[in-house]
Order: C-alpha cells, then structure tokens, then sequence
C-alpha cells in the first residue's frame, strides 16, 4: 500500500482563490514529488495523484494566505489536518475555527409571493426550486406543473409551461438549473422527460428518457453535465416488501434504502454513477398494525453540486464526500464532531412542534449531522445542519476550497436554501397560514 502524504499547518488567512488551475498543480506536483521521494517511490507523477495535485495546491496556498480577500479575526486560529490517501485528498476539521465575520440580513431585500386574496401569479402551490437568471430575473417552480419568470425587482412577468404533455409542458417538475451560462435545464419527473429553455422562457430542445422515475435533479455542472439523485432499492425482494405489508414478516424490522447519484450528459445519456450509498431509514414492522415508515429523524444520502464536484454521502457523521465528474471519489471534509444520540426530549419536542404526527414512531440511534448542502457562486461549500426539533434557528457552516472551515451562521429554520451568490441568498419558506414565499437574503462576506 502506498504510504500516506500527511500535511499539518496553521490556518490564519483561508484563501477565497488561488490562481490559475497551471499554478495549483505546479504546487501540487512538487508537494507529491517530495513525499514520493521520501517514500523511496521515484519521482514521476501517477494518474490517480494527477487529481491530489491540483487539490493539494489549492490547499497549500490556501493555507498559506494568500490573498487579503478573507481575514480571519483575532484569536480565530486553528489546525486543519490534510492527507492524500490513494489519490484521494482528505480534510479533517479539528475544530470549529471559522472566524471571517459573514452576516446575513434577516429580513428579506425581496419577497415573492402573497395572500390567498393576490392574483394568482403571485400565490404558489409550492415551491419546488428557484433560480436566479442571466438578466436578474427569478424563475420559480411552482407546484409540479409550471415555470413562473418574475423580474429582479419583484413583478411578474411570464409563466413558463402548464400541465400537460406537449412541448414545453409538465406533469410534475422534478428539479431546474441553470445549464451554462444562458440556458435553463427543468426535469419531469412522471414524463421522464429533460426540457432546455433558453434565458426568455422558448423551448430549445426535449429528451425523454425512459426507466427513470425515481430520478430528482440536483443541479447542473458547466453546461454538458446533469447530476440526478436517485433511491435505489431496499435490501429485501418483492415478496419479502409483501410480507412487510400485510404484517406476515418474521424478519429484521429496520431497513434502509440505498440511493445512488446519475451523471448525464445534456442529451440525456448516462455517463458516470456515484454510489451506492446508504439513503433513508425505515422501519417494517412485525405485525401491521404498528408503525411502518421512515423512522423518526431519519439519517439519509445528500446529494449536492459544489463548483465541478458532486457531493454526495450519507449524513450519519460529519463527512462530505466529494466526487468528480467521472464518478470517481476525489475528496473528502470531515469535521471532528460527534453524533447526537437520540432521546426522549427530542422526541417531546417533535410533537410540540408536530402535534398531529404519530408519536410512537421508532427514532434513529443518533440524529443526523447536516440536511442540506449548496455550493455558492465564489466557490465556497454551505453545508446546513440538521434542524434540531424545538429550534427555530439553524447554523450552516461554510468551507472554503480547501475545505478548511470559513464561517458559521444562522438562518431561520423556515427557509430552503436554493442559490447563494456573492451577495445574496435565494430561497423560499411556507408561514404560518400556509402561504408559499420566495425570498432574497442579503449577504455580507466581511
């Protein structure tokens, strides 16, 4: 087994970018160079560290400082240990040492979206995803059946689509990006169908696809690369799921799906898979009249873009797995947090907050260790975590490319983060009454 590269360093001034992609690998090759060398492994450079190079400089000059863009604050040091191992870079957090001082607004610059007495452009059924356009604009799925174009200040201006099967039409809207730098990608989840528009809303081109129902998209890498999410399978037959059903199941009573990340080209070919991981966990009982469903706080996979790398893994530790768009596993972030274990309080404060849901409902062992990740325009990881039950405020952590730890900050736990640009936060949240909104964040990288 090749020898492990392990580099340990201070970080006082975390990078924001690095240079030219030639820089980084020159750095990196001379870093892998050196251990080969030390590691009596000669001097040349293998196929599968061609990869750590480029990521073992962006690391190297990142945590060296190299740009005035994002001091941290006094008193904000800490340690980051990186390794290459089998071609696969690894970061380990040692602690929470983000110190740049990042705010959000917490009232919203824009609000989209109004009471059931406004026109019906401006009242969803839901909110399925939103993205910022070229010009400004923001494109809104809502419900499963069709696309509505609102300006950058607010005001309608055009719905894109309606339900049916026909060009430029939909059944229900399983994911939307945008592809390139002036073309919008929607996904129809019961057509199994991909539509590209261009930035007014015409239809540009349609592929169906067949045997792929399950598939939600996640987002769009460049402009020839769709990245789907998909659950797998449990790890039973349909003869077993039919004993499960009908209470006649002598078996294990806990299961978990596995799910799985599709890389597309834009026509609509597979061309890589990422996985299997561990998805959502269920609970089948012995007999049917007792609970049946995923179990209460359930760990899953997450699944996510961040600039050219899928991110894609289960959150049961503090671990993001980063893979490139090949499929193949190129790097890893961990943080050295411990799980919480699940117990009764957490279970009290779910039925405040549900009062509705079955309160007997199996728990996981541990809750899970984040819920949602989004890679932002400058190239930094947003990574929220899990939203505790009786709390109305969530953190994100933010990592930045050489995933060292940058910053942690809070929302409300209402929001569904979809894009995060240079100074803004796109997302939507449901109040009280039910009502659907989209929103705009602002926000300040000190």
């Amino acid at each position: 087994m090749r020898p492990e590269m392990r580099l340990t360093m201070d970080i006082r001034r975390p990078c924001y970018e690095s240079g030219r992609r030639v820089q980084l690998l020159e750095v990196g090759r001379r870093a892998v160079a050196e251990h080969r060398v030390a590691s009596g492994l000669g001097t040349g450079t293998s196929r599968n560290e061609y990869r750590s190079c480029l990521w073992i400089g962006v690391t190297l000059l990142a945590l060296a400082g190299c740009t005035e863009d994002m001091e941290v604050g006094a008193g904000h040091e800490g340690r980051m240990a990186v390794r290459d191992s089998m071609g696969v870079l690894i970061s380990e957090n040692l602690d929470s040492m983000g110190g740049v001082n990042w705010t959000i607004r917490a009232e919203p610059v824009l609000t989209i979206g109004q009471g059931f007495q406004a026109s019906r452009e401006y009242q969803f059924d839901w909110i399925g995803g939103a993205i910022r356009l070229p010009d400004g604009g923001i494109l809104v799925a809502d419900g499963g059946s069709m696309l509505r174009a609102y300006r950058e200040t607010g005001g309608y201006m055009a719905t894109w689509g309606r339900e049916g099967e026909g060009p430029g039409e939909f059944r229900l809207l399983g994911g939307l990006d945008m592809l390139g730098a002036d073309s919008v990608v929607v996904w129809d989840r019961r057509l199994q169908r991909l539509t590209v528009f261009d930035a007014t809303g015409r239809v540009g081109r349609e592929v169906t696809v067949r045997e792929a129902p399950e598939l939600i998209l996640r987002g769009a890498i460049g402009h020839d690369r769709l990245v789907f999410e998909r659950v797998v399978a449990f790890e039973f037959d349909a003869s077993e799921f039919e004993e499960i059903l009908t209470g006649r199941s002598g078996g294990e009573e806990y299961q978990r799906q596995r799910g799985a990340v599709e890389l597309w080209d834009a026509t609509g070919n597979r061309v890589a898979v990422v996985g299997p991981y561990p998805h959502t966990e269920y609970h089948f009982p012995s007999r049917a009249v007792r609970f049946f469903g995923p179990v209460r706080f359930f760990r899953k996979m997450i699944t996510g873009v961040w600039d050219s790398s899928v991110i894609a893994g289960p959150n049961d530790t503090y671990e993001l797995r980063g893979h490139g768009t090949d499929g193949a596993l190129e790097r890893i972030i961990r943080w050295n947090r411990a799980p919480t274990v699940a117990d009764d309080s957490h279970r009290k404060a779910f039925a405040d907050e549900n009062p509705g849901r079955d309160q007997d409902a199996p728990m996981a062992s541990h809750l899970p260790m984040f819920d949602w990740v989004v890679g932002d325009a400058l190239g930094y990881l947003w990574v929220r975590d899990y939203d505790m039950p009786g709390e109305e405020l969530v953190r994100w952590t933010v990592f930045d490319s050489a995933g060292a730890i940058v910053t942690r900050l809070r929302t409300s736990d209402r929001l569904r983060v979809w894009e995060i640009g240079q100074d803004y936060i796109l997302a939507s949240q449901t109040d009280d009454l039910g009502i659907h909104s989209v929103v705009v964040l602002s926000l300040h990288r000190g």
